[in-house]
């Protein structure tokens, strides 16, 4: 039986956080979208008993999310651990993506009628937070016959808004970001952890206009009484930097300036020290 239906993509996962994990994360939550029931529907007990599914759930096990996001690598058929589709599912729901429950608890250990699941699998309930991002109620219809039901008006639409979408962005793909990111990274006195740097500069999406002013600061950094001490000993990790904004910190120079502002200062310091200057002269010592 072919698979007939669609569900809402969006070009900006593109930029979430899942996109940056390794790539079975987001196999699984494309799987779980798939296969999601876009209405409201049952399951028949064994004992006679229904089993409610509501829109944006599925009644599945690990095992067969397993099964589900195999792939074949150089002829051979692999499936992923159960044990690390829980870790994928657990991180997920760490981060609201998805509600998990136990359903054999809630079933009184009563098995549904389920193609693919033996009698003695543990049942697992994924729920889809937000599902309706993905599938709207007035959707089912158009879920149901398929994508062909998706009239050509409707396809303009969608390209006249990313169109739209695209001209307010003004052109800050994730590209831009990136190489925003290397600029970056290539003023900054500290190389250390660049993954986790990368990933605060991702996720503050800094404007041309933002990165000038953070490296601008950087180069009042460098050159302030804190971080040249002790050959940059006491400078922070960049991720740090970017998390608490250390562009909007004041640096005292090494000098004494704060931010390396002229004080009017032009030529050596002329104050008068409190301690006796040692003079000779004629190679004769005497204090002044």
């Amino acid at each position: 039986m072919a698979v007939k239906g669609w569900i809402r993509d969006y070009r900006q996962e593109l930029e979430s956080e899942i996109w940056q994990m390794p790539p079975l994360y987001h196999r699984v939550w494309q799987w779980l979208k798939y296969q999601a029931n876009h209405t409201d529907g049952t399951i028949p007990l064994r004992n006679g008993q229904i089993l409610n599914v509501s829109c944006g759930q599925h009644l599945t096990s690990y095992r067969l999310i397993a099964e589900g996001v195999g792939w074949y690598e150089r002829g051979i058929w692999k499936i992923p651990n159960p044990k690390t589709i829980r870790t994928i599912l657990s991180w997920m729901v760490r981060r609201g993506m998805v509600i998990v429950g136990n359903c054999q608890s809630s079933m009184n250990h009563q098995t549904p009628i389920t193609n693919g699941l033996k009698s003695n699998t543990p049942l697992t309930l994924v729920t889809i937070c937000n599902y309706s991002l993905y599938q709207e109620a007035g959707d089912s219809k158009s879920n149901t016959e398929g994508n062909s039901q998706v009239t050509a008006e409707k396809q303009s639409l969608d390209t006249n808004k990313n169109d739209e979408n695209e001209k307010n962005k003004n052109n800050d793909s994730l590209k831009d970001f990136r190489t925003r990111f290397e600029k970056f990274w290539s003023a900054y006195p500290k190389k250390k952890s660049k993954g986790d740097a990368e990933k605060a500069f991702l996720s503050i999406k800094p404007s041309e206009q933002l990165l000038a002013e953070m490296l601008t600061s950087l180069e009042r950094a460098k050159t302030s009484f804190d971080w040249a001490k002790e050959k940059g000993k006491f400078i922070p990790y960049p991720a740090t930097w970017i998390r608490a904004k250390g562009w909007l910190d004041e640096y005292t120079q090494s000098g004494g300036d704060t931010n390396g502002a002229d004080k009017g200062s032009a030529g050596p310091d002329t104050k008068t020290s409190k301690y006796p200057t040692l003079r000779v002269i004629d190679g004769t010592e005497s204090f002044s």
